[in-house]
């Protein structure tokens, strides 16, 4: 309960919205002890990766945002369970404490490390946050690519 607490503090949502409480509404204010430790699960095609440094945690005080880089995968031993076939988890936490703010996002940026197939690839993300004892789901099946868009080879 602990977890769903800081996460309904943080406001995150993954593409440039950010999720707001109940839906609607202003987003409730992240604060830096929500903020420390954070790691963000992504699950996507095992072909389309996140680029690390180049994907940010942005915030409404700081639009430039965080780079994001890859985190221990040791985290989620035991906590998710596995991604279905022809998908994969990439971790990722801030690269420096991110200044608590609020209308948190997630802006990744991909690239190509091997075949997507056919239809537009989605994504899901997951976050866990210090103390938490489960990742949590922020975004489900979110469009990774806008229309007529091709991210470069990894």
């Amino acid at each position: 309960m602990r977890a769903l607490a800081a996460i309904a503090a943080l406001g995150l949502l993954c593409g440039c919205t950010s999720l707001m409480p109940g839906g609607q509404g202003t987003p409730a204010p992240a604060t830096q002890a929500t903020l420390t430790g954070l790691v963000l699960a992504i699950e996507a095609p095992a072909g389309l990766q996140p680029v690390p440094g180049q994907s940010r945690l942005v915030t409404a005080s700081d639009p430039a945002g965080v780079p994001l880089v890859f985190a221990d995968a040791d985290i989620a031993e035991g906590s998710l369970p596995a991604p279905a076939q022809g998908r994969a988890y990439f971790f990722l936490k801030p690269e420096s404490q991110p200044a608590a703010s609020t209308g948190l996002a997630v802006r990744p940026v991909w690239c190509i490390a091997a075949p997507l197939g056919a239809g537009s690839p989605v994504y899901s993300v997951l976050v866990i946050t210090p103390g938490g004892t489960a990742f949590v789901p922020l975004a489900d099946n979110q469009p990774a690519l806008a229309p007529g868009s091709t991210p470069a080879a990894c």
